[in-house]
């Protein structure tokens, strides 16, 4: 099971608020007995040359990440992507062959539904209603 709290589901939707292009975050947290327990989500860049249509996180970046989340004494426990408007909100058939961690989630701002999904085919979605939390923030800080 995952457990990610209410608020960290917001600043991941704000995270990946782009109609445009796939924008991309990282999970991370602990393994609490068969749990993955979200602590924190932090920005990633897409590095993909085609950034409409598809995400990519080097494993450079992907190394910053691991070291950030070690010094907060936590693992990087899966990846987070959007998919743009003119997408399915639903994870893309390459979204589950670049499947390499426990947890990983597809946003889709156009519908604001998160849909949770695992190697095995599994799919678990729900809908973030972030604007009803924060009518104000400033999303530009969010971005990287």
């Amino acid at each position: 099971m995952i457990r990610c709290s209410n608020a960290l589901l917001i600043k991941l939707s704000l995270l990946l608020s782009d109609r445009k292009v796939e924008r991309v975050a990282v999970f991370i947290g602990k393994k609490v007995g068969s749990d993955y327990v979200v602590t924190d989500v932090l920005p990633a860049r897409n590095e993909d040359l085609d950034p409409e249509n598809k995400f990519f996180v080097s494993n450079r970046q992907l190394s910053r990440v691991m070291s950030r989340a070690q010094q907060k004494g936590c693992l990087v426990l899966g990846i987070a992507h959007s998919h743009p408007a003119h997408h399915p909100p639903l994870p893309s058939i390459a979204d589950f062959n670049h499947t390499y961690y426990a947890v990983n989630a597809v946003y889709h701002p156009a519908t604001r539904s998160l849909t949770w999904f695992n190697q095995r085919g599994e799919l678990t979605q729900q809908l973030i209603h972030a604007a009803l939390f924060f009518p104000k923030i400033n999303r530009n800080y969010l971005h990287v």
